[in-house]
Protein backbone atom coordinates (compact mmCIF):
# COMPACT_ATOMS: atom_id res chain seq x y z
CA UNK A 1 0.00 0.00 0.00
CA UNK A 2 1.55 3.52 -0.83
CA UNK A 3 1.99 5.50 2.18
CA UNK A 4 -0.28 8.34 1.04
CA UNK A 5 -3.12 6.00 1.10
CA UNK A 6 -2.90 5.31 4.63
CA UNK A 7 -2.96 8.98 5.25
CA UNK A 8 -6.87 10.32 5.80
CA UNK A 9 -6.86 13.90 5.32
CA UNK A 10 -8.54 16.44 7.95
CA UNK A 11 -9.79 13.59 10.36
CA UNK A 12 -8.66 13.85 14.13
CA UNK A 13 -5.86 10.95 15.22
CA UNK A 14 -5.02 10.28 18.27
CA UNK A 15 -1.57 8.02 18.95
CA UNK A 16 -0.53 7.05 22.07
CA UNK A 17 3.68 7.62 22.05
CA UNK A 18 5.15 4.09 22.03
CA UNK A 19 8.24 4.93 23.89
CA UNK A 20 9.07 1.36 25.58
CA UNK A 21 12.37 0.80 23.28
CA UNK A 22 14.45 3.14 20.81
CA UNK A 23 13.53 3.35 17.31
CA UNK A 24 15.76 1.08 14.02
CA UNK A 25 17.33 4.67 13.47
CA UNK A 26 18.34 5.23 17.03
CA UNK A 27 19.71 1.54 17.50
CA UNK A 28 21.62 2.14 14.00
CA UNK A 29 23.57 4.79 15.29
CA UNK A 30 24.23 3.42 18.35
CA UNK A 31 25.28 0.28 15.99
CA UNK A 32 27.64 2.11 13.98
CA UNK A 33 29.25 4.19 16.36
CA UNK A 34 30.78 0.98 18.21
CA UNK A 35 31.33 -0.58 14.89
CA UNK A 36 33.52 2.37 13.61
CA UNK A 37 35.16 2.52 16.94
CA UNK A 38 35.69 -0.88 18.04
CA UNK A 39 35.10 -2.68 14.75
CA UNK A 40 32.26 -4.71 16.24
CA UNK A 41 29.51 -5.50 13.42
CA UNK A 42 27.29 -6.34 15.82
CA UNK A 43 27.50 -5.35 19.55
CA UNK A 44 23.79 -6.17 20.59
CA UNK A 45 22.94 -9.39 18.98
CA UNK A 46 21.53 -11.89 20.85
CA UNK A 47 18.61 -11.01 23.97
CA UNK A 48 19.92 -7.46 24.87
CA UNK A 49 17.32 -5.79 26.71
CA UNK A 50 16.28 -2.44 25.00
CA UNK A 51 13.53 -1.26 27.36
CA UNK A 52 13.60 2.31 27.88
CA UNK A 53 11.65 1.39 31.30
CA UNK A 54 13.74 2.60 34.20
CA UNK A 55 13.32 -0.18 36.44
CA UNK A 56 16.21 -1.75 34.34
CA UNK A 57 18.54 0.99 34.59
CA UNK A 58 19.18 3.92 32.86
CA UNK A 59 19.56 2.71 28.92
CA UNK A 60 23.18 4.31 28.34
CA UNK A 61 24.75 2.81 31.48
CA UNK A 62 23.18 -0.96 30.52
CA UNK A 63 24.51 -0.05 26.83
CA UNK A 64 27.89 0.74 28.31
CA UNK A 65 27.68 -2.26 30.76
CA UNK A 66 27.05 -4.77 28.18
CA UNK A 67 29.76 -3.70 26.31
CA UNK A 68 32.29 -4.08 29.05
CA UNK A 69 31.12 -7.48 30.03
CA UNK A 70 30.34 -9.12 26.51
CA UNK A 71 33.43 -7.76 24.72
CA UNK A 72 35.63 -5.60 27.13
CA UNK A 73 34.98 -2.39 25.32
CA UNK A 74 35.03 0.66 27.74
CA UNK A 75 32.86 3.74 26.36
CA UNK A 76 34.59 7.13 26.62
CA UNK A 77 32.38 9.77 28.36
CA UNK A 78 32.00 11.34 25.09
CA UNK A 79 30.70 8.44 23.21
CA UNK A 80 28.45 7.57 26.48
CA UNK A 81 26.86 11.28 25.70
CA UNK A 82 26.38 10.97 22.37
CA UNK A 83 24.37 7.39 22.74
CA UNK A 84 22.31 9.50 25.72
CA UNK A 85 22.06 12.49 23.38
CA UNK A 86 20.18 10.18 20.72
CA UNK A 87 18.19 8.73 23.30
CA UNK A 88 16.93 11.47 24.84
CA UNK A 89 15.75 13.33 21.66
CA UNK A 90 13.73 10.84 21.04
CA UNK A 91 11.46 11.43 23.97
CA UNK A 92 8.09 12.79 23.79
CA UNK A 93 6.59 16.06 24.99
CA UNK A 94 4.68 16.00 28.40
CA UNK A 95 2.35 13.27 27.24
CA UNK A 96 2.01 10.13 26.52
CA UNK A 97 0.02 10.42 23.11
CA UNK A 98 -1.05 13.18 20.63
CA UNK A 99 -4.01 14.15 18.90
CA UNK A 100 -3.16 15.74 15.28
CA UNK A 101 -4.96 15.98 11.69
CA UNK A 102 -2.83 15.73 8.18
CA UNK A 103 -4.27 18.56 5.80
CA UNK A 104 -4.09 19.73 2.31
CA UNK A 105 -5.15 22.99 2.95
CA UNK A 106 -3.10 25.42 5.00
CA UNK A 107 -5.66 28.29 5.84
CA UNK A 108 -4.88 29.06 9.75
CA UNK A 109 -3.33 32.30 11.07
CA UNK A 110 0.22 32.78 12.22
CA UNK A 111 0.59 31.04 15.72
CA UNK A 112 -2.42 28.71 15.57
CA UNK A 113 0.21 26.17 15.45
CA UNK A 114 3.03 27.29 17.60
CA UNK A 115 4.01 29.08 14.47
CA UNK A 116 4.00 32.43 15.45
CA UNK A 117 6.52 34.69 13.64
CA UNK A 118 7.19 32.04 10.86
CA UNK A 119 7.91 33.62 7.32
CA UNK A 120 6.05 31.93 5.85
CA UNK A 121 2.78 33.69 7.27
CA UNK A 122 5.32 36.74 6.21
CA UNK A 123 7.43 37.17 3.83
CA UNK A 124 7.62 33.54 2.73
CA UNK A 125 3.87 33.61 2.32
CA UNK A 126 4.44 32.09 -1.43
CA UNK A 127 6.23 29.19 -0.16
CA UNK A 128 3.39 28.23 2.06
CA UNK A 129 0.96 28.73 -0.99
CA UNK A 130 3.42 26.66 -3.47
CA UNK A 131 3.58 23.61 -0.67
CA UNK A 132 -0.16 23.56 -0.76
CA UNK A 133 -0.83 23.84 -4.67
CA UNK A 134 1.59 21.34 -5.40
CA UNK A 135 0.91 18.56 -3.60
CA UNK A 136 2.48 19.61 0.34
CA UNK A 137 0.78 18.70 3.60
CA UNK A 138 0.61 20.12 6.96
CA UNK A 139 0.52 17.36 10.59
CA UNK A 140 -0.83 19.78 13.13
CA UNK A 141 -0.89 18.72 16.75
CA UNK A 142 -3.85 20.05 19.49
CA UNK A 143 -4.30 20.03 22.69
CA UNK A 144 -7.99 19.96 23.10
CA UNK A 145 -9.61 22.45 20.32
CA UNK A 146 -6.36 24.51 20.24
CA UNK A 147 -3.56 23.49 18.30
CA UNK A 148 0.01 23.61 19.70
CA UNK A 149 2.66 22.77 17.26
CA UNK A 150 2.50 21.86 13.23
CA UNK A 151 5.23 20.68 10.78
CA UNK A 152 5.39 20.21 6.34
CA UNK A 153 4.92 17.54 4.64
CA UNK A 154 6.31 16.97 1.39
CA UNK A 155 6.00 13.25 -0.83
CA UNK A 156 8.95 12.19 -1.98
CA UNK A 157 7.46 9.17 -3.65
CA UNK A 158 4.54 6.77 -3.08
CA UNK A 159 6.13 5.38 0.47
CA UNK A 160 8.54 7.83 1.06
CA UNK A 161 7.64 11.56 3.18
CA UNK A 162 10.19 14.15 4.31
CA UNK A 163 9.17 16.38 7.61
CA UNK A 164 10.70 19.66 7.53
CA UNK A 165 9.87 23.10 9.35
CA UNK A 166 8.11 21.88 12.71
CA UNK A 167 7.30 24.42 14.93
CA UNK A 168 6.44 23.72 19.14
CA UNK A 169 7.94 20.11 18.89
CA UNK A 170 11.02 18.20 17.14
CA UNK A 171 10.75 17.64 14.12
CA UNK A 172 12.38 14.04 15.48
CA UNK A 173 9.11 13.32 17.70
CA UNK A 174 7.14 14.55 14.33
CA UNK A 175 8.99 11.89 12.56
CA UNK A 176 8.89 9.35 15.56
CA UNK A 177 4.70 9.67 15.89
CA UNK A 178 4.24 9.63 12.28
CA UNK A 179 6.21 6.56 11.59
CA UNK A 180 4.20 4.86 14.63
CA UNK A 181 1.00 6.34 12.64
CA UNK A 182 2.00 5.18 9.52
CA UNK A 183 3.61 2.07 10.13
CA UNK A 184 6.98 2.71 8.84
CA UNK A 185 10.66 3.51 9.81
CA UNK A 186 11.84 6.85 10.33
CA UNK A 187 15.46 9.04 10.48
CA UNK A 188 15.90 12.69 11.07
CA UNK A 189 18.95 14.60 10.53
CA UNK A 190 19.14 14.72 7.18
CA UNK A 191 20.27 16.81 4.83
CA UNK A 192 17.46 19.07 3.29
CA UNK A 193 17.50 21.37 0.30
CA UNK A 194 15.02 23.65 -1.79
CA UNK A 195 16.07 26.15 -4.57
CA UNK A 196 12.25 27.85 -4.04
CA UNK A 197 11.14 26.76 -0.27
CA UNK A 198 12.76 28.05 2.74
CA UNK A 199 14.12 24.80 4.90
CA UNK A 200 14.57 25.68 8.58
CA UNK A 201 18.12 24.51 9.69
CA UNK A 202 18.78 22.65 6.42
CA UNK A 203 17.47 19.79 7.94
CA UNK A 204 14.75 17.06 7.96
CA UNK A 205 13.69 14.06 8.81
CA UNK A 206 11.77 10.82 6.41
CA UNK A 207 9.06 8.38 7.02
CA UNK A 208 8.83 5.59 4.65
CA UNK A 209 9.78 1.68 3.51
CA UNK A 210 13.27 3.72 2.39
CA UNK A 211 13.59 6.37 5.27
CA UNK A 212 17.33 4.86 6.36
CA UNK A 213 19.04 4.69 2.76
CA UNK A 214 18.30 8.95 2.87
CA UNK A 215 20.95 11.49 3.38
CA UNK A 216 19.90 14.40 1.48
CA UNK A 217 16.99 15.50 0.53
CA UNK A 218 15.54 18.07 -1.97
CA UNK A 219 11.85 19.95 -1.80
CA UNK A 220 11.38 19.96 -5.77
CA UNK A 221 8.58 22.23 -5.02
CA UNK A 222 8.08 25.72 -6.94
CA UNK A 223 6.74 28.79 -4.67
CA UNK A 224 3.31 30.23 -5.99
CA UNK A 225 2.96 34.03 -5.88
CA UNK A 226 -0.99 34.41 -6.98
CA UNK A 227 -2.96 32.55 -3.95
CA UNK A 228 -5.48 34.09 -1.16
CA UNK A 229 -6.21 32.04 2.48
CA UNK A 230 -9.18 32.51 4.68
CA UNK A 231 -7.47 32.31 7.56
CA UNK A 232 -8.77 29.84 10.37
CA UNK A 233 -7.49 29.98 13.60
CA UNK A 234 -9.43 27.29 14.96
CA UNK A 235 -10.53 23.71 14.67
CA UNK A 236 -14.40 22.71 15.13
CA UNK A 237 -14.41 19.99 17.51
CA UNK A 238 -17.60 18.87 15.78
CA UNK A 239 -16.71 18.50 12.53
CA UNK A 240 -12.91 19.15 12.47
CA UNK A 241 -12.81 21.96 10.13
CA UNK A 242 -10.85 25.15 10.50
CA UNK A 243 -12.67 28.22 11.60
CA UNK A 244 -11.95 31.97 11.64
CA UNK A 245 -11.91 33.63 14.81
CA UNK A 246 -14.95 36.07 13.38
CA UNK A 247 -16.86 32.58 12.68
CA UNK A 248 -15.84 30.70 15.91
CA UNK A 249 -18.12 30.03 18.55
CA UNK A 250 -17.29 28.92 22.14
CA UNK A 251 -19.70 27.62 24.92
CA UNK A 252 -18.47 26.61 28.30
CA UNK A 253 -16.85 23.37 27.04
CA UNK A 254 -17.00 23.40 23.52
CA UNK A 255 -15.55 24.93 20.62
CA UNK A 256 -17.59 25.10 17.55
CA UNK A 257 -18.18 26.43 13.86
CA UNK A 258 -21.24 28.46 12.89
CA UNK A 259 -23.01 25.45 11.51
CA UNK A 260 -22.18 22.61 13.72
CA UNK A 261 -23.34 25.45 16.94
CA UNK A 262 -26.97 25.82 15.47
CA UNK A 263 -27.12 21.90 14.56
CA UNK A 264 -25.87 21.11 18.24
CA UNK A 265 -26.98 24.18 20.59
CA UNK A 266 -29.02 27.35 20.43
CA UNK A 267 -28.95 30.62 22.68
CA UNK A 268 -31.52 30.57 25.73
CA UNK A 269 -32.72 34.86 25.38
CA UNK A 270 -33.95 34.26 29.33
CA UNK A 271 -31.03 32.71 31.17
CA UNK A 272 -28.14 33.71 28.45
CA UNK A 273 -26.82 30.46 28.48
CA UNK A 274 -25.71 28.28 25.04
CA UNK A 275 -27.92 25.42 25.58
CA UNK A 276 -27.34 21.39 24.28
CA UNK A 277 -30.08 20.40 22.21
CA UNK A 278 -29.97 17.16 23.56
CA UNK A 279 -30.40 18.23 27.16
CA UNK A 280 -33.33 20.59 26.02
CA UNK A 281 -35.88 21.91 23.54
CA UNK A 282 -35.87 25.29 22.19
CA UNK A 283 -39.15 27.64 22.55
CA UNK A 284 -40.56 30.57 20.83
CA UNK A 285 -41.82 32.45 23.77
CA UNK A 286 -43.93 36.01 22.92
CA UNK A 287 -43.66 38.32 25.71
CA UNK A 288 -43.35 41.91 26.07
CA UNK A 289 -40.65 44.59 27.21
CA UNK A 290 -40.29 47.85 27.56
CA UNK A 291 -44.25 47.86 26.68
CA UNK A 292 -43.36 45.94 22.83
CA UNK A 293 -44.33 42.49 21.92
CA UNK A 294 -41.63 40.44 20.63
CA UNK A 295 -40.76 36.27 20.48
CA UNK A 296 -37.34 34.92 22.88
CA UNK A 297 -36.33 32.00 21.84
CA UNK A 298 -35.89 30.32 25.96
CA UNK A 299 -34.93 27.06 27.01
CA UNK A 300 -37.43 24.38 28.35
CA UNK A 301 -36.38 25.61 32.16
CA UNK A 302 -37.25 29.61 30.92
CA UNK A 303 -40.49 28.63 28.88
CA UNK A 304 -42.17 26.74 31.96
CA UNK A 305 -41.39 29.93 33.71
CA UNK A 306 -43.24 31.80 31.27
CA UNK A 307 -46.06 29.75 31.75
CA UNK A 308 -45.23 26.54 29.15
CA UNK A 309 -45.23 23.38 29.78
CA UNK A 310 -43.80 19.57 28.50
CA UNK A 311 -46.39 17.24 27.35
CA UNK A 312 -46.65 14.21 29.72
CA UNK A 313 -47.55 12.11 26.44
CA UNK A 314 -45.38 13.03 23.53
CA UNK A 315 -42.80 15.23 25.81
CA UNK A 316 -42.74 18.07 23.71
CA UNK A 317 -42.60 21.76 24.75
CA UNK A 318 -45.52 23.40 24.41
CA UNK A 319 -47.94 26.81 25.49
CA UNK A 320 -51.07 24.99 24.15
CA UNK A 321 -51.80 22.31 26.92
CA UNK A 322 -54.34 21.32 29.57
CA UNK A 323 -53.78 19.70 32.76
CA UNK A 324 -55.36 16.64 33.69
CA UNK A 325 -57.46 16.59 36.89
CA UNK A 326 -56.06 12.80 37.88
CA UNK A 327 -52.65 12.87 37.54
CA UNK A 328 -52.24 16.76 37.61
CA UNK A 329 -50.08 16.42 34.79
CA UNK A 330 -49.79 18.82 31.52
CA UNK A 331 -50.82 17.44 27.91
CA UNK A 332 -50.73 19.19 24.70
CA UNK A 333 -53.67 19.69 23.15
CA UNK A 334 -52.79 17.30 20.28
CA UNK A 335 -52.08 14.74 22.07
CA UNK A 336 -55.49 15.22 23.94
CA UNK A 337 -57.69 15.32 20.24
CA UNK A 338 -55.96 11.97 19.26
CA UNK A 339 -56.07 10.07 22.45
CA UNK A 340 -59.79 8.47 22.79
CA UNK A 341 -58.83 8.11 26.67
CA UNK A 342 -59.29 11.66 26.90
CA UNK A 343 -62.83 12.63 28.14
CA UNK A 344 -63.87 16.05 28.81
CA UNK A 345 -66.83 16.08 31.17
CA UNK A 346 -69.90 18.09 29.83
CA UNK A 347 -70.28 19.75 32.58
CA UNK A 348 -67.84 20.84 34.84
CA UNK A 349 -65.37 21.07 31.78
CA UNK A 350 -62.60 19.85 33.13
CA UNK A 351 -60.39 17.10 31.24
CA UNK A 352 -60.20 13.51 32.53
CA UNK A 353 -58.49 10.16 31.52
CA UNK A 354 -61.39 7.43 31.30
CA UNK A 355 -59.01 4.73 31.79
CA UNK A 356 -58.19 5.72 35.40
CA UNK A 357 -61.49 7.76 36.37
CA UNK A 358 -64.74 6.45 36.41
CA UNK A 359 -66.59 8.73 33.67
CA UNK A 360 -70.41 8.48 33.69
CA UNK A 361 -71.68 8.52 30.22
CA UNK A 362 -75.47 9.68 29.43
CA UNK A 363 -77.90 10.90 27.15
CA UNK A 364 -76.11 14.69 27.17
CA UNK A 365 -72.06 13.27 27.03
CA UNK A 366 -70.24 12.46 30.11
CA UNK A 367 -69.94 13.00 33.68
CA UNK A 368 -66.99 12.98 35.94
CA UNK A 369 -67.51 11.25 39.63
CA UNK A 370 -67.55 14.66 41.28
CA UNK A 371 -70.17 16.18 38.89
CA UNK A 372 -72.74 12.56 38.74
CA UNK A 373 -72.37 12.23 42.68
CA UNK A 374 -73.23 16.03 43.13
CA UNK A 375 -75.93 17.88 41.42
CA UNK A 376 -76.09 15.76 38.50
CA UNK A 377 -77.23 12.42 40.39
CA UNK A 378 -80.77 13.20 40.50
CA UNK A 379 -80.50 13.58 36.79
CA UNK A 380 -78.26 11.07 35.91
CA UNK A 381 -79.11 8.12 38.19
CA UNK A 382 -78.59 4.64 37.10
CA UNK A 383 -78.50 5.90 33.56
CA UNK A 384 -74.91 6.62 33.75
CA UNK A 385 -73.16 3.66 32.29
CA UNK A 386 -69.14 2.73 32.34
CA UNK A 387 -67.56 0.00 30.84
CA UNK A 388 -66.09 -2.59 32.85
CA UNK A 389 -62.32 -2.95 32.23
CA UNK A 390 -61.96 -6.51 32.25
CA UNK A 391 -65.47 -7.42 30.15
CA UNK A 392 -66.80 -3.77 28.66
CA UNK A 393 -70.05 -5.16 29.74
CA UNK A 394 -71.51 -1.88 30.70
CA UNK A 395 -72.87 -1.33 34.08
CA UNK A 396 -74.45 1.65 36.20
CA UNK A 397 -71.91 4.03 36.92
CA UNK A 398 -72.66 3.46 40.71
CA UNK A 399 -72.66 -0.16 40.80
CA UNK A 400 -68.65 0.30 40.33
CA UNK A 401 -67.15 -1.60 43.13
CA UNK A 402 -63.12 -0.06 43.01
CA UNK A 403 -61.05 2.02 41.76
CA UNK A 404 -60.07 0.14 38.94
CA UNK A 405 -63.18 -0.15 37.41
CA UNK A 406 -64.51 -3.89 37.38
CA UNK A 407 -68.04 -4.78 37.61
CA UNK A 408 -69.21 -6.69 40.29
CA UNK A 409 -68.68 -10.29 38.73
CA UNK A 410 -65.46 -9.26 37.47
CA UNK A 411 -64.58 -8.08 40.97
CA UNK A 412 -65.39 -11.79 42.47
CA UNK A 413 -63.42 -13.34 40.09
CA UNK A 414 -60.29 -11.27 41.05
CA UNK A 415 -61.15 -11.88 44.29
CA UNK A 416 -60.97 -15.62 44.07
CA UNK A 417 -58.18 -15.96 41.92
CA UNK A 418 -55.24 -15.84 44.50
CA UNK A 419 -57.43 -18.17 46.67
CA UNK A 420 -57.17 -20.53 43.17
CA UNK A 421 -52.94 -19.79 42.65
CA UNK A 422 -52.44 -21.35 46.18
CA UNK A 423 -54.73 -24.03 46.19
CA UNK A 424 -52.68 -25.22 43.05
CA UNK A 425 -49.59 -24.80 44.47
CA UNK A 426 -50.75 -26.92 47.20
CA UNK A 427 -51.45 -29.41 44.52
CA UNK A 428 -48.41 -29.09 42.54
CA UNK A 429 -46.07 -29.66 46.10
CA UNK A 430 -48.35 -32.26 47.19
CA UNK A 431 -48.39 -34.34 43.81
CA UNK A 432 -44.12 -33.87 44.07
Amino acid sequence: MMLRDKIELNETVVVEFDNDEPSGFVKSQIGQLINQNYGLSYPFAGDFNWSLDKKFGKLPKRIAKHLHDVYDVNLTQEEKSKIGNWLSDESARDTEEFEFDITDIFDWQDGDFGDSGSCFWAENSHHRAGLEINGGLAIRFYDGYKGFARAWLWPLDDENIAIFNAYGIKTKQVARVLGQYLGFDFKYGIDCRSSEIYINSGSCAVVGSRANDYTTVNINCPSEHDHDYVNDAYRCEYCGYGVSEDQICFTEDSCLCEDCYHEHYFYCEKCEHDISKEDSESAQVKTTRNGYSMTMTMCENCAIEFGWAKCECCEELTEDYEVLESDGQAYCLDCIESDSDFIRCSECGELHDKTYEIIAEYEEGWACSDCAQGYLYTKIGDNGKVACACCDTKVSWVDMLDDWKRCETCQEIQSILPHMANVQKKEESESD
